[in-house]
């Protein structure tokens, strides 16, 4: 890349985010590091989503936006914007969330003086219909952590409230360029999981900030104990269990069988789930 590019591509995937989209857009032009890039692809919402990010493009000259012809799913919008992106580091917000102002400074020069190529921090659960945090993701992490693959793996009980699998990393551009690591475009759900697991099994290692500079929109509130957004389901236990197999028949091949048990368990447990 030239020395031009962006220190990081923020990409937003969004569909149906006529309510949630600008607050995360601001999110991003209220960052303390200013060598950014935003890229909002609009997945063909049938909502105001597409008019919202073309109104927010305007305000700043460092986001853009593509629009879809048609709807593929949050895997195929974020192979699209990484496609797209110029950034030396990738980042993802998700269209219902939002950062804090220091986010992607911090992660940025954290993860480059550890040289690292992902760093990531902990989350801040928000309950919207509470209008209010509703705690921690991660309530005991307190000091930096170094994840390997096995780190990752013995985090990934599918029956936790919150494991490594949902945590919202940035990326150096150039590893997920040499290891081919994209979203698995079938998944329309764990995707995030499965791109992380092909990250770790792929040699990488990561750093783990205590700071909550992510702020997740609960679907569901634990205080308020209502939906975030009308027409939200639950977990599709089913599919998790497919996306799982699936990260087992990718790179099972490169993990001990130890490593490939824990997978295996995983997907039992997901099976179980699925049939409750």
């Amino acid at each position: 890349m030239s020395p031009a590019s962006p220190r990081v591509s923020v990409l937003i995937p969004a569909f149906r985010a006529a309510t949630t989209l600008e607050k995360a857009v601001r999110s991003v032009i209220a960052q303390t590091e200013p060598n950014w890039e935003l890229i909002i692809v609009n997945d063909r919402s049938p909502d105001d989503t597409g008019a919202i990010a073309d109104r927010m493009a305007a305000l700043d000259a460092r986001i853009r936006v593509i629009h879809l012809a048609e709807n593929g799913g949050k895997p195929n919008a974020m192979n699209i914007g990484t496609a797209a992106a110029r950034g030396r580091w990738i980042a993802l917000l998700d269209s219902d969330d939002w950062y804090d102002p220091q986010r992607l400074q911090k992660l940025l020069d954290a993860g480059e003086a550890a040289n690292v190529s992902m760093v990531t921090d902990n989350q801040v659960f928000f309950d919207l219909g509470a209008n209010q945090a509703a705690g921690l993701a991660l309530p005991n992490l307190k000091a930096p952590q170094t994840l390997t693959l096995d780190d990752f793996l013995a985090s990934t009980d599918a029956t936790s409230s919150f494991d490594y699998g949902m945590l919202k990393p940035i990326f150096r551009a150039d590893f997920l360029t040499a290891h081919t690591i994209r979203y698995y475009e079938p998944a329309r759900i764990g995707e995030d999981y499965l791109v992380l697991l092909h990250y770790f099994a792929a040699g990488g290692t990561a750093l783990l900030l205590p700071d909550a500079l992510y702020f997740y929109l609960q679907p569901f509130g634990t205080i308020s104990k209502q939906w975030a957004q009308e027409g939200r389901t639950e977990y599709n236990f089913g599919l998790l269990e497919q996306v799982n197999q699936f990260g087992i028949d990718q790179i099972g091949g490169k993990l001990s069988a130890a490593q490939r048990a824990i997978l295996a368990k995983r997907g039992r447990s997901l099976a179980a789930l699925a049939r409750l």
